[in-house]
């Protein structure tokens, strides 16, 4: 009877911690916007993340393999990234509203040479 209540607190703890790590989390995920907002910009998009990528492949070739709506306060865009033929990669914003393609992303053409050293989104160390 010891040892399940020792487990049950154990858990409850575990329980208490993860949910304040998550509600701090979705707070603000560090880069502008909440995932709420980000969730709303992209319920009121017109043009679908589907149709997005459909565009960004036809207009810099490649193809995407990473897509999100961006957390850029000021930006209605999804952003694409797109793995080039040549290793590279271009990212590229497609507005919500008209679809219009923005080559000019901040961080595109980035280049795995390029990333080395850099910290990984997932917050571990690249190799």
């Amino acid at each position: 009877m010891k040892n399940r209540n020792r487990i049950t607190a154990a858990a409850l703890g575990m329980a208490a911690i993860l949910a304040a790590g998550s509600t701090a989390f979705a707070a603000d995920n560090g880069k502008g916007e909440t995932d709420q907002a980000e969730t709303q910009k992209a319920m009121s998009a017109t043009v679908t993340l589907t149709d997005a990528i459909g565009k960004a492949e036809a207009a810099v070739g490649g193809k995407a393999f990473d897509a999100t709506i961006s957390d850029e306060k000021a930006d209605n865009a999804w952003e694409i990234e797109l793995a080039q033929s040549d290793g590279s990669v271009k990212t590229v914003m497609v507005d919500i509203k008209s679809g219009q393609v923005d080559q000019n992303a901040s961080d595109e053409n980035e280049t795995e040479a390029n990333d080395q050293g850099e910290e990984a989104e997932d917050g571990e160390m690249a190799d």
